[in-house]
């Protein structure tokens, strides 16, 4: 006998082979078996309770550092500017990646976009909160309100000749 088996012995008044199935008269239904009552009451059915959406559940922490991506949606001409270091990206939205951070830990960087508006060099500057191996979004909203602003009219009072 192996370490950590376990034989059985059948009791010889117990056939060891199961027992002849006997043919079935075609073209006649056996109705299904029913479960037998035991006499056990029944356990009512407990309400279904919807699994929660994927964005609650948390998120898996790994030991190992990783890096995070952060997208930023800003005005296309804008100058982007991370704790000091300009992104080379253009367009409407930038991404970048940070370098690896602690897992469980959550991380903030300080962003700063400039666009000129009428002439002048318009700035707004926000925080964005990351944590590593997770895309943080963030949008440069005063900017977008400042550019959509009308340009002032300009008044004549009368023509020159």
């Amino acid at each position: 006998m192996l370490p950590g088996s376990h034989y059985y012995r059948i009791p010889s008044g117990i056939p060891s082979s199961p027992a002849p199935l006997l043919p079935i008269p075609s073209g006649k239904l056996i109705p299904p078996a029913g479960k037998p009552d035991l006499g056990i009451p029944k356990v009512p059915d407990l309400p279904r309770i919807p699994p929660p959406a994927p964005d609650a559940l948390p998120k898996p922490r790994t030991g190992c550092p990783l890096p995070a991506t952060v997208v930023l949606c800003v005005p296309e001409r804008a100058m982007v500017i991370v704790e000091g270091q300009p992104l080379q990206s253009t367009g409407r939205e930038r991404t970048f990646r940070t370098p690896d951070l602690a897992p469980a830990e959550e991380f903030v960087y300080t962003v700063r976009a400039t666009v000129m508006i009428d002439g002048k060099a318009e700035t707004e500057t926000i925080k964005v909160n990351v944590v590593a191996g997770e895309v943080s979004r963030a949008s440069f909203e005063k900017l977008f309100t400042r550019l959509e602003r009308p340009a002032p009219s300009v008044v004549t009072t009368g023509l020159r000749k």
